[in-house]
């Protein structure tokens, strides 16, 4: 940043804005220009607004929820075995319809429940990869989800970086697809990250390095409270250098087999190398995360509580 020298009238200036601020903090009130704009600041007597993140276990797949208020964000979920699962879980938290509802990318244990999620609940809006004719999966569980978002009322949205999207208080900010297409249509997984006051997540999808590298050369804001960690803690994904990026306090995988395929050891060990406690739904089972902006708790169905 360019440092400015100020002048005996820029001080003049300065010091009349500051009389100014002055006296309306004295009719506003401070808290007024206190306020964080990162989170809307309830009125006296309101509740408190919280973001509850979820983590859910669908053996070995991908499915979180997100929830602030009245507003509903489906991130994956699962194979086709686990939508009545899915849809109890959603409506034991109050959820009728979502906001929005996001396929990472349609590879059948992130996509599989969806069409019946969708057929069952709803959503506003459907965010998913623009797929071109190279990497458009031939399968019974893309054909059934299209089948199913063309007959819904939801809008379909293809995420382009830079791009944000914002449902409530919970506000995403779109990372990847970093490329029009890819053989391997992991890489065309969509990435966002989640920020609610000082804390942020990460959410990657099944993103391999090439994706990582390209997030990297791009300068993207990667470092981040908690991360989804990609490809389930494939050894195709998690780098060092984007873990050491990323350096998050929590590291959540999504898998199922007790450890036969996911998570690769040493992918494991270079996120706890970083610091962070790495919690698995094979393990933990569904992981529950509330934050108020500030403190941040951690639960999961088969442990305690701890707070970051």
């Amino acid at each position: 940043m360019a440092k400015m020298r100020k002048s005996s009238a820029k001080v003049k200036k300065l010091v009349t804005a500051i009389v100014i601020l002055l006296i309306a903090a004295g009719s506003f009130g401070w808290s007024y220009f206190m306020q964080s704009p990162s989170v809307e600041t309830p009125s006296d007597g309101a509740e408190k607004q919280e973001l509850e993140v979820y983590f859910i276990n669908v053996g070995q797949g991908d499915c979180s929820l997100l929830l602030s208020g009245d507003s509903s964000v489906l991130i994956d979920g699962g194979e086709s075995e686990n939508a009545d699962a899915v849809i109890r879980f959603l409506r034991d938290h109050g959820v009728d319809r979502l906001d929005c509802m996001i396929c990472t990318h349609p590879h059948s244990d992130h996509a599989g429940s969806l069409p019946y999620v969708l057929d069952a609940i709803g959503a506003d809006q459907f965010l998913m990869p623009e797929l071109t004719a190279q990497n458009i999966p031939t399968t019974r569980t893309y054909e059934r989800l299209m089948q199913v978002l063309n007959a819904s009322d939801a809008e379909v949205i293809h995420p382009q970086p830079g791009e944000t999207y914002t449902y409530g208080n919970i506000v995403l900010n779109i990372l990847s697809p970093v490329f029009t297409e890819d053989d391997e249509l992991n890489n065309m997984s969509i990435v966002f990250r989640v920020v609610f006051g000082s804390r942020s997540f990460l959410f990657t999808g099944d993103a391999e390095e090439p994706v990582e590298e390209a997030l990297l050369a791009n300068g993207a804001l990667l470092r981040s409270d908690v991360i989804k960690v990609p490809h389930h803690g494939s050894k195709t994904s998690s780098s060092e250098a984007f873990v050491l990026a990323v350096s998050p306090r929590w590291a959540v995988v999504p898998c199922g087999d007790g450890g036969k395929n996911h998570p690769n050891e040493k992918i494991v060990e270079r996120w706890e190398s970083v610091g962070a406690k790495v919690l698995r739904t094979d393990w933990d089972g569904t992981i529950t995360m509330v934050t108020d902006g500030e403190n941040l708790s951690v639960k999961s169905e088969r442990s305690g509580v701890d707070a970051a």
